[in-house]
């Protein structure tokens, strides 16, 4: 098979979508109409057609061209400008057709884009602008031939030297349980009956993965397992004639001189009949199926437990190939492996120690590598031999792209993985280097600024955001960006610091970020400016972008307080930014935008959001190029510009978390809309619903509010939300009101029934008597979620154990709900299994319920239920019998709830119960053989831990023990085995007189032990505390810490933290000599009352003390005379009044003793 085509250049992408403009219908009337000089057009296509022919030579070359680099950035920013010049024509054309529909003003034409409205004046504008672009272009194509660049080069993946299975185990770090996770995966039978599985090993370039199937691959216990093994380098060029000729010769040790792939393909399958074997094929990047399908033919007829490891960049790689086994997604190494790495490299396995400066350093370039072997590899290669502590920081310093050519191998390996993106993609990916490195990207409104700047390409039946859902999607699978969690527990993604150094290399002198710079010196060739990290800002350096008529993207700081500055600025600024796509004010202090906003006609994304801004200004309504408008979280904000129908191109809108009263008349003249946040029914005008019958686009989530503003029913129905089909999320909310009607909230919950396509669906405030029928129907079938809340005149739930899918409920605030029974679960009902794919229950605030059927009159329901928290059930009584699913249990606030202790609960891992189940007064943890986290909260009558049988057994899973305000809690009276347990608390149990018997064996994973207000606990046991130990607090035990000589805290070696807190007892020294271990680093000194001096021969001996806090001790008088440990470097003494006076800055008697000390802080001050 011949080499196999990588994605076209980046800038073909671009000159594809400006013909595609150039040449639409709406264009060449308009140009006709306006007499345009059309010869001038034609033209510019043949020039732009010139330079097509060399993209991809250009883009090859430019990795290593520095001048064919910035030949690159001539010729985009002449195709930026000739697009500019295009949209700018559209935009006319736009805007002469809306005024023919809407007519003309005198604001319009103060807005008008151009000097003057007249033909003439727009023609002689676009002429001249368009014989400058040509006369550049000619320019820029006459250097081509200079630059050696060739017309008709297909791109090809660059060349790597192929992996061989041989490693050099001794060089690599970190790797040792992902090699143990794979090899376990390779010696397991999958079960599935298929004699062949594939195990993909994806990650993205440089991460490790051939370096992982090496050493897999060369493992004993592999050797063992296998018949034979091969190793396959693929690369790039996925020839199925060449793979099964490399695997036929190893297998057989004979060479092949034929061409017939049938023979080759009958030749391996005889040699590979009956045998077990392992196959490493390496480096892959086909994703055609069909030619897997030809390569894998012969492996059917190994014998069975046969395994293929697959390394590829791309999830969809692995998904073709795999059968039965996920892929496994190798991880980033932590710092303290790549910096042994490191040390390897740089050093030559030398002490680093010998060059402290350059060991400083080289950790910092440890970390900027952000857990990549390959960049701590190349870039410790670099400094190898190299002592010169400039050239080491000249390292660290330098971008990614500024590192020495000949051993940097970081570009190239990554450069590999933007070689393959298609050239649209390409621009996608650049285009997200306008956020600063670690930001958490949004994959939504990421598609709409692609959309804003024109970077999607259009196709036949498919929506913008279809297309932009695909470019991200192959971002995704190539590992360029990573999944992550955001702060509020949302999905969000990040890029590795290396990639997002490659997509500044990729989007060249066009994008700046100016999160990590102090000032603005703007490049002619800058078209994306972005400030997204919150922070504060000197807003004058702003001014210098008045007049950047060709900046498109602007992102202005958010959170910057000076109002007054910001306000003047935006003014001057925002109405000369004319070539503005995208514009960004979010967060900032504004409560105002100037009319002449409507200026920005090109603009199609504006954020608004988290903004005061009281009105949208009917000015807005000119830009009639908007996609995307963000008002979520104007809370000042009451109304919607009444025109807001001219925004004939809305796609979004987000008006989430506004205090709007209602929606404007023109809703419904938004025919484009996609997605629609909220809908305010207001008061008086609850027939506005009806408009949304005019939106049959809507999609997404979708949420009502002021329903109870709805006077006729008909309107309900007029908004056809069972038509809406792309709605898969709706939130019904009634605010309150004095008089209720609850036969009409009844009619008009019947008249929103939705299309079943739904998949999550939230009510609120409802006040109907009962639930409409649509409400848990069984042809709600894609139902995945239910959130009822303050339903108060509802006493019986719906139906909803009919949904077939259901997986999340919650019930909030049901006030006259005293009973869940049969009708809960749907019986009568054909299903056989109520809430059969139930993961998460939750019930809360219930004040009269009392009585929970938990199985249904049909027989067992919750089959799959995972996770169940019941809040604030007072009354709720009886005993809970949970399936053996369970894995999460919350209890909170049901006194009169039973937990069974005795029934064996296989799948619990954690479990929570506070201020509830007063009857229990044990639990037998041999029940609960699975549990990692067990909290036991103000538990009245609970006394103890128990088995059930008489030895103690081992709890292997436990992993943290929280007893808090048990007053009855005495004792562990059969022990606790529990060896890989690391947190131990207990607060305010009164009576509690013993720990566990042998916590040093029983407990040796223990790393943090908490006893808070145990008034009658008397000592440690016997043998002291566990060697593992790394954190101990005692607070207002007067009796343990009288017997402190018996500690024995000296032998626990890993004990860095010590908080002493709340003792009363006369204390005339502490800490006594021997009694704390040399290995301290925080030591806590609190509310010791009656504290009278400190040890300084005891605080000699810790010398790696770094941290001490002295508070609420009002007799301690002085330091000790010794002085304090050299290197304690952070110390802090509060509510100390003796102490104070005597640790002042030069004038304290105890200053002298603290000098040496960096950080000092005097009752919360540094001094």
């Amino acid at each position: 098979m011949a080499g196999e085509m990588v994605g076209g250049a980046f800038l073909s992408a671009s000159l594809q979508v400006l013909f595609d403009r150039m040449t639409s219908l709406e264009l060449v009337d308009f140009i006709r109409g306006k007499k345009l000089n059309i010869g001038l057009f034609k033209k510019l296509k043949i020039k732009l057609l010139s330079a097509n022919s060399v993209l991809n030579d250009a883009e090859e070359k430019q990795i290593s061209n520095s001048a064919v680099r910035e030949w690159l950035n001539e010729l985009h920013e002449a195709i930026c400008d000739a697009e500019d010049l295009v949209d700018e024509i559209n935009t006319e054309a736009l805007r002469c057709k809306m005024e023919a529909e809407y007519g003309s003003s005198s604001s319009h034409q103060v807005l008008n884009l151009f000097s003057s409205s007249t033909t003439t004046s727009f023609n002689k504008q676009v002429e001249y602008k368009m014989v400058d672009i040509l006369d550049r272009l000619e320019f820029i194509l006459d250097q081509k031939d200079a630059l050696g660049l060739k017309e008709g080069v297909q791109t090809r993946p660059s060349r790597r030297l192929p992996a061989t299975s041989s490693v050099e185990e001794s060089g690599v770090y970190g790797r040792n349980d992902d090699k143990e996770a794979v090899i376990k995966l390779l010696l397991i039978d999958n079960g599935s009956g298929d004699n062949m599985s594939v195990i993909p090993i994806v990650g993205m370039g440089g991460i490790g993965k051939t370096t992982l199937a090496q050493l897999v691959y060369n493992d004993e216990r592999v050797k063992k397992c296998f018949d034979f093994k091969a190793w396959v380098s693929v690369s790039a060029e996925f020839d199925v004639f060449k793979i099964i000729k490399t695997i036929t010769e190893r297998v057989t040790s004979q060479t092949f001189f034929g061409h017939d792939l049938d023979l080759l393909q009958i030749k391996l399958e005889k040699a590979l009949r009956e045998r077990k074997f392992l196959l490493i094929l390496d480096d892959v990047w086909n994703e055609d199926y069909f030619l897997w399908e030809e390569v894998k033919k012969p492996f059917q007829y190994g014998a069975c437990g046969s395994k293929v490891i697959v390394t590829t960049r791309n999830e969809s790689v692995a998904s073709v190939m795999r059968n039965n086994v996920p892929s496994y997604q190798l991880p980033i190494v932590s710092n303290e492996n790549c910096w042994k790495l490191f040390v390897k490299h740089a050093f030559n396995n030398v002490d680093p120690c010998a060059h402290p400066k350059l060991e400083e350093i080289g950790k910092q370039i440890v970390i900027k590598c952000k857990g990549l072997p390959l960049a701590v590899k190349s870039l410790g290669s670099l400094l190898r031999y190299q002592l010169n502590q400039q050239e080491w920081e000249k390292i660290l310093e330098s971008e990614m792209w500024e590192l020495p050519e000949e051993k940097n191998y970081i570009l190239p390996a990554l450069w590999l993985s933007y070689q393959y993106l298609p050239s649209h993609v390409k621009r996608c990916f650049a285009f997200c280097s306008i956020f600063p490195k670690n930001y958490p990207i949004n994959k939504e409104d990421l598609i709409k600024l692609w959309m804003a700047e024109g970077l999607l390409n259009c196709q036949k039946r498919k929506r913008m955001e279809e297309v932009g859902e695909k470019c991200f999607q192959y971002l995704l699978t190539r590992s360029l960006f990573q999944q992550s969690i955001n702060w509020d527990r949302s999905i969000c993604y990040i890029m590795h610091d290396l990639v997002n150094d490659l997509a500044t290399f990729a989007a060249g002198e066009f994008f700046l970020s100016l999160d990590d710079i102090d000032s603005i010196n703007l490049p002619s060739k800058i078209r994306h400016l972005s400030q997204v990290k919150e922070k504060r800002y000197d807003l004058k350096k702003y001014e210098v972008l008045i007049g950047a008529k060709y900046l498109r993207t602007c992102f202005l700081p958010s959170r910057c307080h000076d109002y007054t500055q910001l306000q003047s600025v935006a003014a001057k600024l925002l109405p000369t930014l004319t070539g503005l796509r995208v514009l960004s004010l979010r967060g900032c202090f504004i409560v105002e935008l100037p009319d002449l906003i409507g200026k920005l006609k090109l603009l199609r994304y504006l954020d608004l959001s988290e903004t005061d801004i009281v009105e949208v200004p009917n000015t807005i309504c000119t830009l009639y190029n908007l996609q995307t408008l963000i008002l979520s979280d104007c809370i000042q904000l009451k109304l919607l510009p009444s025109v807001i129908g001219r925004l004939i191109n809305l796609r979004h809108l987000d008006i989430s978390s506004t205090h709007l009263e209602r929606m404007p008349l023109e809703m419904g003249k938004l025919k484009d809309l996609q997605t629609l946040t909220d809908f305010v029914v207001g008061k008086y005008s609850g027939y506005t619903i009806k408009l949304l019958g005019d939106l049959p686009h809507l999609r997404g989530k979708l949420c009502f509010s002021g329903l109870q503003n709805i006077v006729n029913v008909e309107d309900v129905l007029e908004a056809k939300l069972k038509d809406k089909k792309h709605l898969t999320e709706l939130e019904f909310s009634w605010g309150f009101e004095e008089f209720v009607y609850y036969e009409k909230q009844m009619e008009v919950l019947d008249g929103l029934e939705p299309h079943t396509n739904l998949k999550s669906l939230k009510i609120k405030f409802y006040r109907g008597g009962q639930f409409s029928k649509w409400v848990g129907d069984d042809s709600f079938c894609n139902l995945e979620e239910i959130h009822l809340e303050r339903c108060r005149e509802c006493s019986m739930l719906p139906p909803l154990g009919k949904l077939p899918f259901l997986k999340q409920l919650r019930i909030m605030n049901f006030d006259g709900l005293v009973k869940i029974g049969d009708e809960f679960y749907g019986s009568g009902s054909s299903m056989t299994m109520p809430f059969q794919r139930l993961e998460f229950l939750l019930f809360s605030s219930m004040p009269v319920w009392e009585d929970w059927s938990f199985v249904s009159g049909d027989g067992v329901s919750f089959p799959q239920l995972k996770e169940l928290v019941l809040e604030d059930c007072p009354k709720l009584t009886g005993g809970l019998c949970l399936p053996d699913t369970i894995e999460d249990v919350q209890i909170t606030g049901c006194e009169k709830l039973e937990f069974s202790v005795q029934h064996c609960y296989g799948s619990l891992r954690r479990l929570l119960i506070q201020h509830s189940c007063y009857f229990m007064k044990s639990i037998a943890l041999d029940y609960l053989p699975m549990l990692e986290v067990l909290s036991l909260r103000f538990c009245i009558n609970l006394e103890s831990l128990t088995f059930a049988e008489q030895l103690c057994p081992v709890v292997l899973s436990l992993t943290a023990l929280h007893l808090r305000i048990c007053p009855k809690f005495v004792a562990f009276p059969q022990g606790l085995h529990a060896p890989n347990m690391k947190v131990f608390e207990i607060e305010d149990c009164k009576n509690l007189r013993s720990l566990p018997e042998q916590m040093h064996i029983l407990l040796p994973s223990l790393q943090s032990l908490s006893l808070t207000d145990c008034p009658e606990l008397e000592s440690f046991p016997e043998c002291g505390l566990p060697s593992n130990l790394n954190m101990l607090r005692i607070y207002n035990c007067n009796k343990l810490f009288a017997s402190r000589l018996q500690w024995n805290l000296q032998r626990l070696t890993s004990l860095t933290v010590l908080h002493i807190a709340s003792i009363d007892e006369v204390v005339e020294s502490f800490p006594e000599e021997g009694l704390l271990p040399t290995s301290l680093i925080h030591l806590n000194i609190q509310l010791v009352h009656h504290l009278r001096s400190l040890n300084g021969m005891a605080f000699q001996h810790l010398a790696s003390l770094e941290s001490l806090l002295i508070s609420g001790c009002n007799e301690l008088q002085l330091l000790p005379e010794e002085g304090l440990p050299p290197s304690l470097s952070d110390l802090s003494i509060s509510k100390c009044a003796l102490l104070k006076q005597r640790c002042q800055r030069d004038t304290g008697q105890d200053w002298h003793k603290i000098s040496h000390i960096a950080c000092i802080r005097i009752d919360n001050k540094h001094i």
